[in-house]
């Protein structure tokens, strides 16, 4: 996981569930044609203006798993 600006403790508070983001008030600023042809997602936090990419891992148990996040 890549640290932007050293401020590390955000990230270990990201949920395993991308979705619960969107409970969290972060947006799915996805790119129309990214979400057609690839399995990312990328949420953007107005709060903070932190953006987030998850790249979807193999589903565990019947819940979605993320085996990548790029952090910016």
């Amino acid at each position: 996981m890549h640290n932007c600006g050293g401020e590390g403790s955000w990230i270990k508070n990201l949920p395993q569930d991308p979705e619960k983001l969107l409970e969290q008030g972060w947006e799915d600023v996805t790119h129309p044609q990214a979400k057609l042809s690839g399995n990312s997602t990328e949420f953007f936090d107005p709060a903070t203006g932190r953006r987030v990419k998850c790249d979807q891992g193999a589903p565990g148990n019947g819940e979605v798993s993320i085996e990548k996040r790029a952090l910016y």
